[in-house]
């Protein structure tokens, strides 16, 4: 009699999984004992996997988080817009920012430091003057900053241009009064 060694997947009390070699007899004497009849045998030994139901939970929780994360998402979005849609009503409508004749007709001032044309009840033109009077700024038409390109700071006050260039110091004090 011959013994061939059969590895068993056996599942201990703490769920971990070990190996263990049985003995399986191949003689021919003994035919109603087969390899198929120990595998069968063998899996009879493993207990049914529980973490299928846990694994089943899990999904439906992530699922739901999933839902909830994009029903607040479109909540959001929503209100979001319903609150510009206020906003907008609220404080007026100067018109598209390059049209100066547009923005003048609905009655809105130049703020050069936002470099934006607002309502005229949200405009601050103490603070302006404060800010613009800091340091010695030339507006120009050109980014090399030239002499010729000058322009005017009444001009620049105005808004008649849409599009400016000047010295860097100037962003910073932009930045400081657009985000206090």
């Amino acid at each position: 009699m011959s013994v061939f060694p059969f590895l068993l997947l056996i599942i201990d009390t703490h769920n971990t999984y070990k190996t263990s070699f049985e003995g399986f007899s191949a003689s021919e004497d003994d035919p109603g004992r087969t390899l198929l009849g120990a595998c069968e045998k063998a899996t009879t030994l493993v207990k049914p996997h529980r973490s299928s139901k846990l694994t089943l939970a899990l999904k439906f929780l992530a699922g739901i988080t999933a839902l909830i994360c994009a029903g607040s998402v479109l909540y959001t979005a929503y209100a979001v817009h319903n609150i510009s849609e206020v906003s907008r009503a609220d404080y007026g409508d100067c018109g598209t920012q390059d049209s100066v004749e547009e923005a003048r007709a609905k009655g809105c001032v130049f703020d050069p430091m936002g470099w934006v044309w607002v309502r005229p009840e949200c405009y601050d033109k103490e603070l302006v003057e404060e800010f613009m009077n800091r340091t010695e700024y030339s507006w120009h038409t050109e980014p090399k900053l030239l002499s010729e390109s000058m322009v005017p700071l009444d001009i620049v006050f105005r808004g008649d241009h849409p599009k400016l260039f000047t010295q860097k110091k100037y962003h910073y004090v932009h930045c400081t009064v657009s985000f206090p």
